[in-house]
């Protein structure tokens, strides 16, 4: 007696679906989705407003905002002139309304 015999076409058809669930998955995990990175920066943008605002609206290269504005993989050393010149073409006091 042989193993369970799948016609071609069922094959065809459970690959396909393999495929698809495995393409899904590398676009929600790679961060691909749209609504994953907006997020982020708005974040990070909104974070370091309020601690510029705080600080009386003054030197807002000494803001370090929790994002990767230079693109550099290390998010620690990016400050809010940054961020506002590189994602918003703008300075640091009309970003936050100061």
């Amino acid at each position: 007696m042989r193993g369970a015999e799948l016609p071609v076409n069922m094959l065809i058809i459970i690959i396909l679906a393999l495929i698809t669930l495995a393409a899904i998955a590398v676009l929600f995990y790679s961060g691909w989705l749209p609504a994953t990175r907006g997020i982020d920066l708005e974040t990070a943008k909104n974070n370091a407003c309020q601690a510029f605002q705080a600080q009386g609206c003054i030197d807002c290269d000494k803001i370090k905002v929790n994002y990767d504005v230079k693109h550099d993989g290390n998010k620690n050393n990016d400050n809010l002139k940054e961020l506002a010149k590189e994602y918003y073409n703008t300075d640091c006091h009309t970003l936050c309304n100061c």
